[in-house]
C-alpha cells in the first residue's frame, strides 16, 4: 500500500519479534539501497516486546547511514534500561544513525525536556532530538505527552534536516 499513487519504488524490512506487533521500516528503493538489518535484542524490554530494528542503507549510491525504528516500554524503569543500551550501542557505530519512533520520554507538549530515560540517551552519546517546530502530543490521555521523537546520531548530528512528527 506504501507505493500506491506514488511515483516511487518502496522496500521494507519486517522486524521477527514483537509477538505480533513487529516492527516494520518502510523505505523509497530508488534513493536507498538496502545493504542489511538486524534487531538490537539486547535493547528490548521483555521477550513479548518488539526489538529495535536497524536498517543500514547507502543513499543516491554515495553515503551509508543507519536507521533504527525503535518502540521503548512505555514501563519507566524498563523504559531507562532501554534507553541506556541503547545509547551504548549508538556509542559504539561508526556510521551516522537516525532513530525514529515511539520512545516514550514524557516531554511536556511544547516542552523541551523529558524524562531519566531521554537523558540517558542524550547525556551518553550526544543525541540530538530532531525536535518539530510544533512539538505536540502524540498519546492521548491527560497529562499530555510528546511520545514520538526523531534523534541524530554519531556523524548524523551535523546534518540539516526537520521532523514532523504526526498524530
Amino acid at each position: 500500500a506504501a507505493g500506491v499513487g506514488e511515483v516511487a519504488d518502496f522496500g521494507a524490512v519486517v522486524g521477527t519479534t514483537g509477538k505480533g506487533n513487529e516492527n516494520l521500516i518502510l523505505y523509497r528503493a530508488d534513493r536507498l539501497e538496502l545493504l542489511g538489518s538486524e534487531e538490537l535484542t539486547g535493547v528490548a524490554g521483555g521477550r513479548n516486546d518488539a526489538a529495535p530494528l536497524v536498517a543500514r542503507f547507502r543513499l543516491d549510491g554515495r553515503d551509508e547511514f543507519l536507521f533504527v525504528l525503535v518502540r521503548l516500554s512505555h514501563r519507566e524503569n524498563a523504559r531507562a534500561e532501554q534507553a541506556a543500551r541503547l545509547a551504548e550501542w549508538g556509542a559504539a557505530q561508526t556510521l551516522p544513525v537516525v532513530a525514529a519512533g515511539t520512545f516514550a520520554f514524557e516531554v511536556p507538549e511544547g516542552g523541551t525536556r523529558g524524562d531519566e530515560a531521554m537523558a540517558a540517551l542524550t547525556s551518553r552519546t550526544g543525541w540530538e532530538w530532531v525536535r518539530p517546530a510544533d512539538a505536540f502530543a502524540t498519546a492521548c490521555g491527560n497529562p499530555r505527552y510528546v511520545q514520538d521523537f526523531v534523534f541524530a546520531g554519531g556523524a548524523a548530528r551535523g546534518w540539516s534536516g526537520q521532523a514532523d512528527v504526526t498524530f
